[in-house]
């Protein structure tokens, strides 16, 4: 499988202006799903711990084209340049009505396929056939909020208070999360609270 470099992912972070709070989301998603993934070859699950280095930074890279109004809500005073500004209004108006994923695939599909597809599917609530990277690295991103880690039951909460007309939907996605927590926790031997302190 071919990938970036983790030195060339980082540097997509410059390349596609995005700004501060995201990379620290990222950031902190990559140490975790790292952490489960050198636990989980401790374990003999033989995971690829490159592919889930790339997918865990990668993630979110594109999620201001998903972002309505950044520097409202959630965003409210998250600090952002002109130059970001600039850049993101012209990429949303390139891959308008496109979640971060979808972009993702069609930035990286020719260089990096298997990444590529890897990225379009990690996020994605309606997929059921993940593989085990992509169930770290989605698990991991589900155990931070924002810039912390917090449990499942955290962040469903603020799911719930951001977008409180779809709770049936986050109901059924922490059922989904949860099934992966088991797997994750049986396969690796840790218990729920260890999961999140494995940085």
């Amino acid at each position: 499988m071919k990938l970036p470099t983790h030195e060339q992912t980082i540097a997509y972070f410059d390349t596609y202006f995005v700004p501060i709070n995201i990379r620290k989301h990222c950031f902190l998603v990559n140490k975790l799903a790292n952490s489960i993934a050198v636990k989980a070859n401790l374990h003999g699950l033989q995971v690829n711990e490159e592919l889930i280095d790339r997918l865990s930074l990668l993630h979110d890279i594109f999620k201001m084209v998903a972002i309505e109004k950044f520097g409202h809500g959630v965003h409210d005073g998250a600090p952002i340049t002109e130059k970001e500004i600039e850049f993101w209004q012209d990429f949303k108006k390139k891959y308008a009505y496109k979640y971060e994923g979808q972009v993702a695939k069609e930035i990286f599909k020719d260089e990096f396929p298997e990444m590529a597809n890897s990225l379009a599917r990690v996020s994605n609530p309606y997929i059921d056939d993940h593989t085990i990277e992509e169930k770290i690295v989605h698990y991991a991103d589900w155990r931070v909020l924002q810039e912390k880690i917090v449990s499942l039951t955290v962040r469903v909460a603020y799911l719930k208070e951001r977008y409180p007309n779809a709770d049936e939907h986050w109901d059924q996605q922490e059922n989904k999360i949860q099934l992966i927590e088991k797997e994750l926790e049986q396969k690796l031997n840790l218990t729920t609270q260890e999961m999140g302190e494995l940085l």
